[in-house]
């Protein structure tokens, strides 16, 4: 059977592994999952499209707003940008 969502999000979660990466680490690894995401839609493998985009939208709405480098590294506007003005 297919996996189910929130199993699907559960995958995506654990793969994510160190909270304590480098801010610009987090920026690549979710950029690289965004394309990667899309690749797998591309070719029909929608589970696989769906954890690159869950993990994906969890490190730009979790990882990286909680980040130490968050307010230091990126402007107000980058921050705009990604949709995460605070």
């Amino acid at each position: 059977r297919p996996h189910s969502i929130a199993e699907l999000a559960e995958i995506a979660k654990h793969t994510l592994g160190d909270d304590n990466r480098p801010f610009k680490t987090w920026l690549r690894i979710a950029e690289n999952a965004r394309r990667d995401a899309k690749n797998f839609q591309e070719q029909g493998d929608l589970e696989a499209a769906f954890i690159e985009f869950a993990k994906a939208a969890t490190i730009v709405l979790e990882k990286i707003p909680a980040h130490s480098d968050y307010r230091v590294l990126l402007t107000s506007t980058q921050r705009h940008n990604m949709g995460l003005v605070s």
